[in-house]
């Protein structure tokens, strides 16, 4: 059960990073449609387009800082969790 749980976690934080990704990206093509799209057909709408980069911006910081995290991790489990081999 303990190496189950371990396991979920380390998948939590090696994927994790996905869903805000997605929410960033998902924010930024809704605001494309909302805000872009009308100026670009001529059919101009005003909205408030504060919000949607807000949140794609802080979604994409939270990104960079779980995959950072990700890697850093990857790389000392792998260094130092590795047991060392002998060469007698």
């Amino acid at each position: 059960m303990k190496s189950a749980a371990i396991t979920l976690g380390l998948l939590c934080l090696n994927a994790g990073w996905l869903i805000p990704g997605y929410l960033c990206i998902s924010s930024l093509i809704q605001w494309c449609q909302l805000e872009a799209s009308p100026i670009i057909y001529g059919t101009e709408r005003q909205i408030n387009s504060f919000p949607f980069l807000h949140f794609a911006q802080s979604m994409a910081l939270l990104t960079t800082a779980w995959l950072g995290l990700a890697v850093i991790f990857n790389t000392l489990w792998r260094s130092v969790g590795r047991p060392q081999q002998s060469t007698s």
